[in-house]
């Protein structure tokens, strides 16, 4: 998990921090599928600078919340699908993620 922090995932879910293992192994999934559906490695959108206490890795904004959406959306929705209707991943995912898509190399899965 690299691109957000617990304290995000805690906020961002409403979560209590006794949920943190669960919410971290969602960022760590959310984050792979960032990489499949962008076609890009995180480490490629990645900004690295220089600070006084060493080098920072920081990921654009949107990259950040496409990983909380996809988080949020996981544990809320822990079934595939209920009863009452299908969830599916949020459009705003989708529209975040779009502008990162990398065209030029073969597709990954």
């Amino acid at each position: 998990m690299v691109t957000v922090t617990d304290e995000q995932l805690l906020k961002q879910c409403n979560a209590l921090a006794d949920d943190i293992t669960l919410l971290e192994l969602y960022a760590d999934a959310a984050e792979e599928q960032v990489e499949v559906d962008t076609n890009c490695k995180l480490s490629e959108l990645a900004t690295v600078t220089q600070g006084e206490s060493g080098s920072v890795t920081s990921y654009p904004r949107k990259i950040t919340l496409a990983v909380l959406t996809l988080v949020s959306h996981w544990y809320r929705n822990r079934e595939a699908f209920s009863t009452m209707e299908v969830k599916e991943v949020p459009k705003t995912y989708n529209t975040l993620i779009a502008s990162f898509r990398d065209y030029s190399k073969p597709y990954r899965s």
